[in-house]
C-alpha cells in the first residue's frame, strides 16, 4: 500500500476539530439558556417573596380587625341592657281570692289576660335561656335592678269602663299582708329550686297604683348572695278591677250593678352571675374557717353569756364559715387574718349549715325561728331610735370598710338560712377584693324544753350570733408605669423623654415612695435631689428629668418584700446607658473616651481595634462608609425577626428549588465540557 501524507491546506480545519467546534457552540447554547434561567428564576423568587409579605401584612391586618371587632362584641355584651319578663296571668271573677297552686294554675283563673303593667329587670345581660320552663338570664357581675311601670288608665278610667277597686283583702296567695291590697299590691319572692317561695323581707308594697301613678322604677336590685348560687325569683302583683253593666235610675227603677274581676301577675325567672359559676368548693388545704358561736345578751345581738350544758345550743354548731381561693395569709395585730390574693386569684367567702333548721341537732323540740323585730347593735342596723326589721330566720350582715377608712353601708341578708343556705351543698356568701370586712350572722333559737302531752307549755327562746373581721390585700406589691405621652408600658431599668405615669392597678393599700437623682457636670455619679423624695399617689405624672427609683410596700403586710422600679427620663445618653448595662457612670465615659459609642437604645458599641493588614484596614473603611440607610435596614433585619407561619413557610421552603436546580444543571454542564475537552 502506498503511503500517503495528509497536508492541511489554508485554514481548513481537522475533521475532529470541527466536531469540536460545533460542540462548543452546543454548549455555549445551552449553558447561557441556563443562566438565563437561574437569573429568571431569582427575579421570580423576588418578586414572590414580596408578594407573600404583602400577604401577610394584609392577614396580620385583617387578624388586628377582626380581634379589635371581637373586643368590641365583648365589650358591648357587658354592656347594661334591660329585659322583659312576660307574665303569667290570673283572673278571679266576683269574690275569689288571690291563689296560684304550685302545680297547676288556678282552675278558675281565666288565661290569656293582659296584664296591668310591665315588669322589666336590668343588668350586664348576657344570655338568655331556660331553666325548669323559666327564663335564665346570665350576668356578667354584678346585680339586678326590678322595675314595674304603667300608666294611669285603670286608676283615672269612667265607671263604665274597667277601673281599680279599693280591695280589702290581706292574703296574696298565701302571703298575709300587714294592711290591704287597696289599689293594687306586690311582693318578690325567691326560691332555691324553683317550688318553695320565700317573701323577701321589706319588699312587699300596697297600694302601689295610687301612691306611685308612674310605676315602681328600681324598686329591688338582686343580692350578692342571690347571684353568685343563682337563684329564682317571682314577683306577684294582685288587684281589683271592675265596671257598670247598669246605672241607677227612678222610673223604671233599677239598681246599679257592677262586675268585679280580681288579677294577679306571676313573673318567674331564674337569674345568676356567671363569672362566679366556675368558682368551686375550696380544698381543705385552702380555705380558713372563721368565727365561733356565742349566746348575746341583749336586745340587738350585743354582748355575750356563758354557754354550759343547759343551753339549747351547747355542743352543736348551725354550720361554718370559711375562706378559700387565697394564696397565702398571715394574721394582723388582733389574730385577724389578712387574705392575700395574686393576679387571677379569685377569692371566696362560703358557708356550710350543719343542721336542719327545723330539728337542730335532731332534736325537734329545737328549731330556728324568724326574728320579725330584729336589729343589731353593732352594725347599727336597721338605724333609727327603737327601729327593727323582719331578719327572718337568720339574718346574714356583711360591712366592708374602704382604705380611706369609710364604712360602707352594710349588706343585709334577711331569712339567710331559710331561703339562701342549703344542707345539702355549701354556699357561695361573696366574691371578695381588696378591703376590710366585718360579717355576722344573728339568729333565734326556740327550745321547747317543757312539753305536756306533746305541747309546749313553757318554750325558751335565745339570741345567738356568729362575728368575725379579715381582710382582702393583693400579694404582690405591683404597680404598673405608663408612658406619659403614647401609653406604652415601661419596665423597670427602662427611659423615656416623655415622663412617665403610675398605676396601682386597683391595689389600694400600697405605699410607694420615690427619689429623683440627677447627672451634674464634673461629676462620675448621681446626684439625689433630697427636695423631690414623697409618697407617690395613683396617677401621679413625672416628667422632670433624672433617674427615678420607686419602692412600693404594702403597708399591712411585713413579711412581703419591697418591689423597686427604676426609670429615667430624659435624653442623656450616659444616662441611657447607665440604665441600660447597669455599669458605673464613672466606666462608661472611660470607654466613651476611649472610642466607644452610645447607641439611641442605650447599648454600648466599642471601637473598632486598628490593625496593620490593609485588607482588613479596607474592610473597616468600607463597613464605615456604607450608607446610614443600609445599616439601619440591616440592623433592622437583625434585631425584627420575621414572623412566618407555616403555610407561607412551605411556599418558601419550595421557591429555592428552581435556582438551586438551575445552579446544579449548570456546573453538569461544566464539569461534562471539562471533561470532553481533555479527552480530546
Amino acid at each position: 500500500m502506498d503511503k500517503y501524507t495528509v497536508i492541511r491546506v489554508g485554514n481548513v480545519p481537522a475533521e475532529g476539530e470541527q466536531k469540536m467546534l460545533k460542540f462548543r457552540g452546543m454548549f455555549r447554547s445551552v449553558y447561557m439558556t441556563i443562566m438565563v434561567t437561574v437569573l429568571i428564576s431569582c427575579l421570580f423568587l423576588f418578586n414572590c417573596r414580596t408578594v407573600f409579605a404583602v400577604e401577610n401584612t394584609e392577614s396580620t391586618t385583617e387578624n388586628t380587625e377582626n380581634t379589635t371587632e371581637n373586643t368590641e362584641s365583648k365589650s358591648e355584651k357587658t354592656e347594661s341592657k334591660t329585659e322583659y319578663v312576660t307574665a303569667d296571668v290570673y283572673q278571679y271573677e266576683g269574690k275569689g281570692s288571690y291563689d296560684i297552686s304550685s302545680a297547676d294554675k288556678s282552675s278558675s283563673a281565666v288565661s290569656g289576660a293582659e296584664p296591668g303593667g310591665q315588669f322589666s329587670i336590668a343588668g350586664r345581660i348576657s344570655t338568655v335561656t331556660k331553666k325548669n320552663g323559666m327564663p335564665a338570664y346570665s350576668v356578667s357581675g354584678g346585680t339586678l335592678k326590678f322595675s314595674y311601670v304603667y300608666d294611669d288608665h285603670l286608676l283615672t278610667a269612667p265607671e263604665d269602663e274597667e277601673h281599680l277597686i279599693y280591695d280589702k283583702s290581706k292574703n296574696v296567695n298565701g302571703v298575709k299582708l300587714d294592711s290591704s291590697v287597696e289599689m293594687g299590691a306586690l311582693i318578690v319572692q325567691t326560691s332555691k329550686d324553683g317550688q318553695i317561695w320565700f317573701n323577701v323581707p321589706g319588699e312587699t308594697y300596697t297600694n302601689i297604683f295610687k301612691d306611685e301613678p308612674e310605676g315602681l322604677k328600681e324598686f329591688y336590685a338582686t343580692t350578692d348572695v342571690q347571684m353568685v348560687n343563682g337563684c329564682y325569683y317571682r314577683v306577684l302583683v294582685a288587684y281589683k278591677t271592675g265596671i257598670r253593666t247598669q246605672k241607677a235610675q227612678k222610673f223604671p227603677p233599677k239598681f246599679e250593678k257592677h262586675e268585679y274581676m280580681k288579677t294577679l301577675e306571676a313573673y318567674c325567672f331564674y337569674a345568676y352571675d356567671e363569672t362566679a359559676m366556675d368558682i368551686t368548693v375550696p380544698e381543705n388545704n385552702n380555705r380558713r374557717n372563721l368565727g365561733s358561736k356565742v349566746r348575746t345578751k341583749s336586745e340587738g345581738y350585743a354582748g355575750s353569756a356563758i354557754m354550759n350544758n343547759d343551753d339549747p345550743h351547747f355542743g352543736w354548731d348551725i354550720g361554718q364559715f370559711f375562706v378559700g381561693g387565697f394564696t397565702d395569709y398571715e394574721d394582723d395585730t388582733d389574730g385577724n387574718p389578712i387574705f392575700l390574693k395574686n393576679n387571677g386569684d379569685r377569692l371566696s367567702l362560703w358557708f356550710e349549715l350543719q343542721q336542719n333548721i327545723d330539728k337542730c341537732y335532731e332534736n325537734s323540740a329545737i328549731k330556728v325561728i324568724p326574728d320579725t323585730e330584729g336589729s343589731d347593735s353593732e352594725f347599727g342596723v336597721p338605724g333609727g331610735v327603737n327601729e327593727t326589721t323582719d331578719f327572718g330566720r337568720g339574718a346574714l350582715i356583711i360591712r366592708k370598710t374602704n382604705p380611706d377608712n369609710t364604712k360602707e353601708k352594710p349588706q343585709i341578708y334577711t331569712n339567710y338560712l331559710e331561703a339562701s343556705a342549703s344542707t345539702d351543698a355549701v354556699t357561695k356568701v361573696d366574691l371578695l377584693e381588696e378591703g376590710d370586712y366585718e360579717a355576722a350572722l344573728d339568729y333565734t333559737v326556740k327550745f321547747d324544753k317543757t312539753r305536756i302531752f306533746g305541747k309546749s307549755i313553757l318554750p325558751e327562746t335565745a339570741k345567738y350570733r356568729i362575728s368575725f373581721k379579715f381582710s382582702v390585700r393583693n400579694g404582690n406589691s405591683m404597680i404598673f408605669l405608663f408612658d406619659k405621652e403614647n401609653g406604652s408600658e415601661l419596665s423597670s431599668g427602662a427611659f423615656t423623654e416623655n415622663g412617665f405615669r403610675l398605676d396601682f392597678a386597683n391595689s389600694r393599700y400600697l405605699r410607694v415612695t420615690i427619689k429623683r437623682e440627677i447627672l451634674k457636670d464634673g461629676f462620675d455619679g448621681l446626684t439625689q435631689d433630697t427636695r423631690f423624695n414623697s409618697v407617690a399617689s395613683d396617677g401621679d405624672e413625672f416628667t422632670e428629668e433624672g433617674v427615678y427609683t420607686l419602692t412600693i410596700t404594702n403597708r399591712d403586710l411585713e413579711n412581703v418584700d419591697p418591689t423597686i422600679k427604676r426609670i429615667y427620663v430624659g435624653t442623656d445618653n450616659i444616662l441611657k446607658a447607665y440604665m441600660v448595662n447597669n455599669m458605673p457612670i464613672s466606666e462608661i465615659k472611660e470607654k466613651v473616651a476611649a472610642g466607644a459609642t452610645i447607641e439611641d437604645d442605650g447599648t454600648i458599641r466599642q471601637a473598632a481595634p486598628e490593625t496593620e493588614s490593609g485588607e482588613e484596614k479596607k474592610s473597616g473603611e468600607e463597613e464605615v462608609n456604607k450608607e446610614p440607610a443600609a445599616i439601619a435596614e440591616s440592623e433592622t433585619n437583625e434585631e425584627t425577626p420575621e414572623t412566618v407561619t407555616e403555610e407561607q413557610a412551605e411556599k418558601d421552603a419550595g421557591l429555592p428549588m428552581i435556582p438551586v436546580i438551575a445552579a446544579v444543571l449548570a456546573a453538569a454542564a461544566g464539569v461534562f465540557f471539562f471533561r470532553s475537552r481533555r479527552k480530546k
